[in-house]
């Protein structure tokens, strides 16, 4: 099993593990970029977004709305409702860049920060085809499965309301 760190994105406003050999760079407006330092291997890339949706924010909102997301349309795309709450949307994308045949796996992982609002952390794996099959990647894989649907959210203070 391989050792694990936890990250606190943004001053832990979300939590989540990944290996601990993984190179950690953040961008002040690009989000947060996770990778080895190794031939082959993929690269994970995260952006949060908070979104105002004037209604309630339960499982059942998270995945009302995820549902509703095209993405939710690709084919294989699965929703799932998690035990901590979160509902993850997840797919994988296929594109060519430069020439270059790649997979990029997706997890939206939607929690509801307060009411009227939700957080979702859109983290995408990518990595050459050629490079699906090989072990070490595979094992990534099932590890990001397993932890980003885990995301711990800090849940946002309820505004105080003005009269």
């Amino acid at each position: 099993m391989r050792k694990l760190k936890e990250i606190n994105y943004r001053q832990g406003a979300l939590r989540f593990s990944l290996p601990s050999d993984w190179t950690e760079e953040y961008g002040k407006e690009s989000g947060g970029t996770f990778f080895e330092q190794a031939p082959d291997s993929g690269t994970l890339r995260l952006s949060v977004v908070v979104l105002n949706t004037k209604g309630k924010t339960d499982s059942d909102a998270l995945e009302r709305f995820l549902k509703t997301r095209p993405e939710a349309r690709t084919k294989g795309a699965q929703i799932s409702k998690e035990l901590n709450g979160n509902v993850v949307l997840q797919f994988i994308q296929r594109v060519n860049e430069n020439g270059d045949d790649m997979s990029i796996i997706w997890w939206f992982v939607a929690s509801g920060a307060f009411e009227d609002h939700i957080q979702i952390a859109m983290f995408s794996f990518s990595l050459l085809n050629i490079n699906l099959q090989k072990e070490q990647n595979k094992e990534d894989i099932l590890l990001l499965d397993q932890e980003l649907r885990k995301t711990q959210f800090v849940k946002l203070p309820t505004p105080v309301k003005q009269n």
